[in-house]
């Protein structure tokens, strides 16, 4: 516990409104890599953390879990899945390509380095965008090749390489715990 506020309000007179606010300060530690088997990519694949609201280790069951994957900043497999039709400047967000027939809204693509993510489809060659999207917006030429970055690339990250994150976070009511060694929820 690092610190306890108090406030107590009043709207008209004594008997019409009162607020009692206490604010509670606290610091929750969090073992982020807890027990983790070796890896013989050297990589750990996974991060799952479960928060529990009590303190009683024996008998508190899980209310929030949080997990975390690599999330490639990259491409691996060279997929080319369509082509840039004219030059892009860094501020441009609405653009033409070849095809937009693999996309979809919620997708990351990158040309050359930069990221982006699919804001909207327009029709079949233009597409909307959010620019710099994990990365620095910059400009890029004609014919340049876009492709998409999936799970699959996301499964080809290396050790030494950066890469983002795919956080979860999901909320439990079920009064379960999560068995570390039978890798499930008991």
């Amino acid at each position: 516990m690092d610190n306890i506020s108090f406030q107590d309000d009043y709207e008209g007179d004594f008997a019409t409104r009162r607020a009692l606010i206490y604010t509670l300060n606290f610091t929750a530690k969090t073992y982020l890599f807890g027990p983790v088997s070796d890896s013989s990519e050297g990589l750990i694949k996974k991060v799952q953390v479960d928060y529990h609201a009590s303190v009683d280790t024996e008998n508190a069951r899980r209310e929030l879990r949080y997990s975390a994957t690599p999330q490639a900043l990259k491409d691996y497999n060279d997929d080319n899945t369509t082509v840039l039709r004219t030059n892009l400047s860094k501020t441009k967000t609405r653009f033409d390509v070849t095809a937009t027939s693999a996309l979809a809204v919620g997708m990351r693509i990158i040309i050359d380095k930069e990221i982006m993510k699919i804001k909207e489809i327009v029709d079949a060659n233009t597409i909307v965008v959010n620019r710099g999207y994990q990365s620095t917006a910059a400009t890029h030429v004609e014919n340049a090749s876009i492709d998409v970055l999936t799970a699959a690339d996301d499964l080809l990250v290396e050790p030494d390489d950066d890469f983002g994150f795919n956080g979860v976070l999901e909320q439990f009511s079920d009064s379960r715990s999560y068995s570390p060694t039978q890798q499930k929820d008991i």
